[in-house]
Formats: C-alpha cells, sequence, structure tokens
C-alpha cells in the first residue's frame, strides 16, 4: 500500500529502501499525514498476518484512507511479491516502485513573458498559459490554422505579415494540439528553476489574476529542478524564443526527471557536458543566418557594395565605390594610399544574392583585373565549383562568400558605422565552449 500511495504521486522509491523509511518521507511530504502513517506501518509491522490474510487485514484500513487493494492473481500466492506491472493508465506507465513516462507522450516547452510577469500564474495557481491578449476569444474559431491566421491578422494589424503565422500557430497548438496529460517544461527566469508538470486541464479563456494571459490550461507541478541538473543543449533547446514550443531533441532528459531515474548524459554531474560544443555550434550558426537575412534583406543591391567598401575601410584600405547604375564590371577599387597609385590596387565585384556565383561572373571579373592588381569577388551565397577551381589557378584572385562575410562582420563590427550596427544589431556574450577544444587551443 506504501509503495502504491509512493507510485500515484511520482515519489522514486529504491528497491533496497525499507518500509519504514519509505512512510516516513511519505508523510514528510505531505503525503500521508500522522495517522494513516500509523496506519501503515501498523500493518508492516502485523508481518505474515497482514501478508496471509490481506482481504481482512488490509481491505477495511485501505477503504478508511481510501486507497485502492489490488485483487489478488487467481494464479499466484498472495505473499509472492508482485513484478513491475504495465498497465496503462492515459500514457503513465504504473510500477510497483515508479512512475515512468511514455514516450509517445508529448511534451512541450512555456514561456512566463520575457521578465517571468506570468510566474506566479504558474506556480502558485498551477495554470500555463500564452498571452496575446489582442487576439481576444478565440475558442469559436474553426480549428484550422488558416482560420486563426485570419483572425490574428484582423486583430494584429501593427505587425509585419511574417509575425502573423507565429503568433496563430502558438495560439492555435495550444488549444488544439497541446492534451491533457501531455508533459509541459517552464525553465523560470525567476527562481532559476526547471519547472516539470502534467497538463490536467483544458483550454479556458480568462482575465482573472493575470489579464495579459488569457489563454490557460491547468497543470500538475511534479517537479521542481536546478538548471544545473540538466545538459546545456537541453538547456538551449527550452530557452527557444517561441512562448510555446515542442521540446524533442533533449525530452528524455526531462522524462528522466519525472521518472525518478537517472539520464546517461548526466549520471555524473562532474562529467564534461558532450552537449557544450554542439549548443555553441547552433548558437553560431543562428547568428550566422541573422547576419546573411538582414543584409540580403536590407542591403539589396548597391547598398551592399556600400557596405563592403564600410567593411573594407575597417580593414586598412581606403575605398572608391561606384555610383549606381553600370559600373564597367567593378563595383569598388580598393587601395592603400590616399592617392590610389600605390599597389595594391583592388578591384572589387559585390553580389547580394544569396544564391550561387559561376564561373562566367568570376571570368568576366578576372578579365577587368590588369597586370599588378588584385581582383576580390564578394558575395552573400556561395561559389559553384566551376568558379572556384577558376580562382585556385589566379594568384590574383580571391572569392569571399556569405560565410566569410560574417566572419569578417564579427571581427569588426564594433568599428561599424551605427547605421550598420542598426541593420544587423548585436550584442557580445560568452558562449560556451567544450574543456577538451579550449584545452587544445591552448
Amino acid at each position: 500500500l506504501a509503495q502504491d500511495a509512493a507510485a500515484r504521486t511520482g515519489i522514486y522509491v529504491d528497491p533496497e529502501e525499507n518500509q519504514l523509511s519509505l512512510l516516513n518521507r511519505l508523510y514528510e511530504r505531505g503525503i500521508l499525514d500522522g495517522k494513516v502513517s500509523q496506519l501503515f506501518h501498523s500493518i508492516r509491522k502485523a508481518g505474515n498476518a497482514a501478508v496471509h490474510q490481506p482481504q481482512q487485514a488490509t481491505q477495511r484500513p485501505a477503504r478508511r484512507t481510501g486507497l485502492r487493494t489490488p485483487r489478488p492473481h487467481p494464479h499466484r500466492p498472495q505473499c509472492r511479491p508482485q513484478s513491475s506491472t504495465h498497465q496503462k493508465n492515459k500514457g503513465w506507465i504504473q510500477m510497483n516502485t515508479t512512475t515512468a513516462i511514455d514516450d509517445s507522450i508529448v511534451m512541450w516547452g512555456i514561456h512566463a513573458g520575457r521578465t517571468g510577469d506570468a510566474h506566479g500564474l504558474f506556480l502558485n495557481v498551477g495554470t500555463i498559459a500564452v498571452g496575446f491578449l489582442s487576439a481576444g476569444p478565440v475558442a469559436h474559431l474553426p480549428a484550422s490554422r488558416d482560420a486563426f491566421k485570419e483572425h490574428v491578422a484582423q486583430k494584429y494589424t501593427d505587425k509585419k505579415p511574417g509575425a502573423i503565422p507565429n503568433i496563430a500557430g502558438q495560439i492555435f497548438r495550444f488549444i488544439h494540439v497541446m492534451k491533457p496529460n501531455d508533459l509541459v517544461v517552464y525553465p523560470s527566469k525567476t527562481d532559476k528553476q526547471v519547472h516539470i508538470g502534467r497538463i490536467t486541464g483544458k483550454y479556458e479563456y480568462t482575465t482573472t489574476g493575470e489579464p495579459g494571459y488569457p489563454h490557460r490550461r491547468a497543470v500538475e507541478w511534479l517537479k521542481h529542478v536546478p538548471r544545473t541538473r540538466f545538459t546545456q543543449g537541453a538547456l538551449y533547446e527550452i530557452g527557444s524564443a517561441l512562448s510555446l514550443f515542442q521540446v524533442k531533441n533533449y525530452a528524455d532528459e526531462f522524462r528522466a526527471v519525472v521518472d525518478g531515474t537517472t539520464y546517461v548524459a548526466t549520471a555524473d554531474p562532474t562529467s564534461d557536458d558532450e552537449t557544450v560544443a554542439a549548443v555553441a555550434e547552433e548558437i553560431e550558426q543562428a547568428t550566422s543566418d541573422f547576419i546573411l537575412k538582414q543584409l540580403a534583406k536590407e542591403l539589396k543591391g548597391h547598398p551592399f557594395a556600400q557596405f563592403v567598401g564600410e567593411l573594407l575601410e575597417k580593414m586598412g584600405y581606403r575605398t572608391r565605390v561606384a555610383p549606381p547604375g553600370p559600373d564597367g564590371g567593378v563595383d569598388i577599387v580598393a587601395h592603400r594610399d590616399e592617392l590610389g597609385f600605390e599597389p595594391p590596387i583592388i578591384k572589387v565585384q559585390v553580389k547580394s544574392t544569396t544564391g550561387s556565383v559561376g564561373d562566367p561572373e568570376t571570368s568576366a571579373l578576372y578579365g577587368k583585373v590588369a597586370h599588378g592588381e588584385f581582383g576580390l569577388m564578394v558575395t552573400l551565397g556561395t561559389f559553384t565549383k566551376p568558379a572556384v577551381a577558376f580562382a585556385d589557378t589566379k594568384a590574383n584572385l580571391r572569392l569571399i562568400d556569405g560565410e566569410e562575410i560574417v566572419r569578417l562582420v564579427l571581427n569588426h563590427y564594433e568599428a561599424l558605422d551605427s547605421r550598420y550596427k542598426g541593420v544587423i544589431p548585436l550584442k557580445q556574450v560568452y558562449v560556451p565552449q567544450a574543456i577538451e577544444d579550449s584545452l587544445d587551443e591552448n
């Protein structure tokens, strides 16, 4: 009965733990009150009498406490211990000592606002919620994403078109995709804990208590764990910029916490976190993608040539950028001296496209390069293999693709003009680095 009570509440039971210790833990956590604990203790002390006469010794006390008395197996002696069962109760697999989570259960991540505005609503009321107050009540809408997009577009007239599917998608998932018994992970900025719970209620719309978060569902919090318990990869995944998102890549780590088991990657807190390098790479890739998208969107055509000229100047060159219109195949001329007579003279052609630049373009630029001069082709995209092969045969021709542009931007970002910092707003942060990598570099 004590193990049954522990399993119902998700308390982990060590197979070697004696029942008295288990009863004390259940009492200390408020799961059993003093009288019930004493009653269980008396049953334990009854020993064989309670084992051989379960219907008389335990059924009546169980009724008093509201606990279920398991029916005896028709082909098994009463004194034989029950093996782990595989009964599934709405996705939760009930074991004789622990409660394991079915891998098929969807796991969600959710935030309580940029500054944790809904933290109290989440933990004190037992409710998760998303904001989007301007959307108003939406339960009456047809259960289709298009209907939600149309509704959100009417309510958020000040938003850019690209933001509408984002808002509509989060509200739609919260109402129609999220289900009772799903798991939810809430990384709190307020107490620096990761709270893991189980959805217990249907969707409702109310502005009571915290009017800024009207779209709500009831939740039962199961675990409250320090952030340091998880790998860097898991923390990065639940740090999504979205208010509501699905946890997939590192869901097993969070399930292990609820199960009361140890996840392999976090078994030894003193061991190296193998996900650090992956997280650092993802952050760097996200930054690179952002820079290239902003340049392609905001500096299309001639403005990108002016930006490349600015970048070359921060590298120590003096530049002359051709005016808009036909340029004869050369967008920028760069040189070291003030007058532009001393070598090296660099002739630059710029492509603001994010596609591939081929051999014809690189060959055309090289045709403009005189003896003693250098050619430089710059693009936000990539170069085809023939273009790269052609450049490899020319000692005075250099190709710079989007990846190289990002590296140069990061190296000279602080020196860039404020107008370009406005186009690609970045802030300096420290990213974790794998210990082995940092040792190798030293």
